[in-house]
This record gives structure tokens, sequence and C-alpha cells, in this order.
């Protein structure tokens, strides 16, 4: 979310009846359940009724676009961070350019990406760092996204681009 500040999450989460914290699941749970009860196609009652829906539908939209990317300390962990888990993520953000976000995974801790360099950074479970060269975005777009990160990025980026490790 570019630009826009606590107090605008704060009020998108209250129009999809949300309260801090959130994850992922909930933001777009909760923008199903309120599309599905303010949907204009579902309201048939009258005119004022219809338009009062249509704008309450644009406000859950312009809601969900502005938290379907949310992030925050607890969003993919569900948990509160260790000290240990605090001072990895201060250690990892002085790296130039790459700020790797904690991911649900079972072998993957973190991935980073910088969009100047192209350079995707994997942080594995077991410690290990590896970066991966000349990837375009929109495979670190779809591995963020993806269900399956360890399967995505096998199948995706382990072979098909140069890397290293750095650590």
């Amino acid at each position: 979310m570019q630009g826009k500040g606590k107090k605008s999450t704060n009020l998108y989460l209250e129009i999809l009846g949300l309260k801090e914290p959130v994850n992922k699941h909930d933001i777009k749970r909760a923008y199903r359940i309120q599309i599905k009860k303010w949907h204009p196609d579902t309201i048939s009652e009258s005119d004022e009724r219809y338009k009062e829906a249509t704008e309450r539908c644009k406000l859950i939209n312009e809601a969900y676009e502005n938290l379907e990317n949310y992030d925050s300390e607890n969003i993919d962990s569900g948990i509160k961070k260790t000290s240990n888990e605090a001072e990895q993520k201060t250690k990892f953000s002085q790296e130039p350019g790459i700020n790797r976000v904690r991911v649900k995974s079972s072998n993957i801790h973190s991935i980073g990406y910088d969009e100047k360099t192209k350079v995707l950074q994997i942080e594995f479970l077991n410690g290990g760092i590896y970066e991966y060269y000349d990837v375009p975005f929109e495979i670190y777009f779809k591995l963020i996204n993806a269900k399956s990160k360890g399967r995505f990025a096998s199948q995706h980026i382990y072979y098909n681009y140069r890397y290293r490790s750095t650590k």
C-alpha cells in the first residue's frame, strides 16, 4: 500500500468489518462476505437502495484493492515474532534495495525482490540465502501469490535463473 497511512488502513479494515491483527485470508473472506451482501445485482427493493448498494460496493472494492497486499509483521505467521526473528529482520533490512517478506511455506522463510536490479532473494528455513538474477517482476509476483511457494519456485525459478548463495 503506497502512500496510505495507518488511518487509511484502519478505515479500509472497518469497511470490510475487520480489526487488526488480520491476515490475507481474513481480508479475502471479509471482502467476499461484504460483496455478496452489498452487490447491486442482489438488491431489487428500490432505486435508492440500489444506489446505496452501488456506492457501498465501490467502497468495498477500494478497500480490498488497498488491503490485498496488506503487510503487517504478523500477516503470514499469525504469531508474534520472537526476538531472534526481529533481529533477522533488522539485519536483512540493511541490505540495499531488497526488503524480504516472511512467507508461509514448508521450506522458504522469506522472499525479497529488487525491481531495479531484478534480483530475487530467497531465504530458506535452513538458513541458506540465495539470490537469483534477471528475474522478471511477474515471476516474483506469481511466487508471492502462489499457494505452494516451494513448488512454484522449483518449477519456475531454481533452474531457470543464474544464482549464488549469499550465506
